[in-house]
């Protein structure tokens, strides 16, 4: 059986956005030559919970304009 490699990481989670690109950068640097393609993933991803998130958003909207 393949061991698989793996990290565990401490993060402050009242700093999301800057903790969560020091861990995406890091990743970065252990798969050099990839990190277009890692990107591109990332990006995908986080574009379709951004699709996600703002149709409840508009829905929401719509709910409560449509409200009396």
């Amino acid at each position: 059986m393949k061991a698989t490699p793996k990290i565990e990481m401490l993060v402050d989670a009242l700093n999301p956005v800057e903790e969560s690109v020091n861990v995406i950068t890091y990743m970065l640097t252990l798969h050099s030559g990839r990190e277009i393609e890692i990107l591109q993933q990332i990006d995908r991803k986080i574009g379709d919970v951004l699709v996600d998130l703002q149709s409840k958003v508009e829905q929401v909207v719509k709910q409560a304009e449509e409200s009396p």
